[in-house]
C-alpha cells in the first residue's frame, strides 16, 4: 500500500507500506528538508512514532501490526517527540 506523508497539509514525500509476517515493513521518501522532521504513522484516534528520516530524506522501519492495525494517513511534523497527538476530544 502507498500512501502520501503530509506535511502542513500539503505532500511531503510517501510512504510504502508492506506486510511481513506479523509486522508491517514501512518504507519513506520525503523531500529534502532543512527542518529535523519527525513521521508518524495514525490510525484512528492514535498515532505511531515511526523516526527521523536520514540525510537522504528515507527512512525504513519495522512496526507490529497490533501497534498500527490500520493506518490511515502519515504526517511529518517539526516538533519534538511527544508534543504531538492526533486530536482526541468529542464534537458537540
Amino acid at each position: 500500500m502507498d500512501c502520501v506523508i503530509y506535511e502542513n497539509g500539503s505532500a511531503a514525500g510517501t510512504l510504502t507500506l508492506a506486510s511481513e509476517g506479523l509486522y508491517w515493513l514501512i518504507r519513506c521518501k520525503m523531500k529534502p528538508s532543512k527542518e529535523l522532521l519527525r513521521l508518524y504513522a495514525v490510525s484512528g484516534l492514535s498515532s505511531v512514532y515511526l523516526g527521523i528520516p536520514d540525510s537522504r530524506g528515507e527512512l525504513g522501519v519495522r512496526i507490529a501490526k497490533k501497534h498500527l492495525p490500520d493506518m490511515q494517513a502519515a504526517l511529518a511534523v517539526t516538533t519534538p517527540k511527544g508534543d504531538w497527538l492526533p486530536w482526541r476530544g468529542e464534537v458537540d
